[in-house]
C-alpha cells in the first residue's frame, strides 16, 4: 500500500466521520423540531377539545334559555288570555252597573213622584229618610233597599185616597230596619 492511500483513507474516514456527526446533529435537531411540533399540535388539540366542550356547554345553556323563553311566552299568552277575560268581565260589570244605576234612578224617581202625589209638601222628611245614604255598601244591602222601596210602592193603593197625614203615619211604620220608624 501506498502512503497516499493511507492518507486518502484517513481523509475519507475523517470526512465520513464529520458527515455522520453532522447528520446525527441534523437528525437530533430534526427530531427536536418534530417533537416541538408534536407538542404544539397536542396543545392545539387540547385547546380545540376545550373549545368544543365550551361550545357544547354554551349550546346546552342556550337550549335551557330557549326553553325558558318558550315557557315565558306560554305564560304571557296565558296572562294575555286572563287579561282579556278580566277586561270582558269588567265590561259586563260596567254594563250591569249602568243598568242597575238606571234602574235605581227610575225607582227613586217613581218613589219621589208617588210620595209627592200622596203627601204633597209633607213628603220632604220621608224622602230624606228613604233616599239618604244608608252606609251599606254590599250589593245584597242595596237590593234589600230596592225591595223595601218597591214594597213601599206596592202598599195598599187605597192609601192615596186617605188623608195625607194618615198615609204618612202608615208608611212610616213600614220603614226599613236601618231607618227608625216615625211616630
Amino acid at each position: 500500500m501506498n502512503d497516499n492511500d493511507g492518507w486518502l483513507g484517513r481523509i475519507l474516514f475523517d470526512a465520513r466521520d464529520r458527515a455522520l456527526h453532522t447528520s446525527r446533529g441534523a437528525a437530533v435537531a430534526l427530531r427536536r423540531q418534530v417533537e416541538l411540533q408534536h407538542a404544539e399540535l397536542q396543545a392545539q388539540a387540547l385547546e380545540l377539545d376545550a373549545q368544543r366542550q365550551r361550545a357544547r356547554a354554551a349550546e346546552a345553556q342556550l337550549r335551557g334559555v330557549s326553553s325558558q323563553l318558550d315557557e315565558l311566552e306560554r305564560q304571557l299568552e296565558g296572562l294575555g288570555e286572563e287579561l282579556r277575560s278580566a277586561q270582558a268581565a269588567v265590561s259586563v260589570l260596567r254594563e250591569e252597573y249602568g243598568r242597575a244605576a238606571v234602574r235605581n234612578k227610575r225607582l227613586e224617581t217613581r218613589i219621589v213622584g208617588l210620595l209627592r202625589r200622596l203627601f204633597g209638601g209633607e213628603a220632604a222628611p220621608l224622602l230624606i229618610d228613604l233616599l239618604a245614604p244608608t252606609g251599606l255598601d254590599t250589593i245584597e244591602h242595596h237590593s234589600e233597599r230596592e225591595r223595601h222601596l218597591l214594597h213601599l210602592l206596592e202598599l195598599d193603593r187605597g192609601e192615596a185616597e186617605r188623608e195625607p197625614t194618615q198615609a204618612l203615619a202608615s208608611a212610616s211604620t213600614h220603614a226599613p230596619p236601618h231607618l227608625p220608624a216615625r211616630r
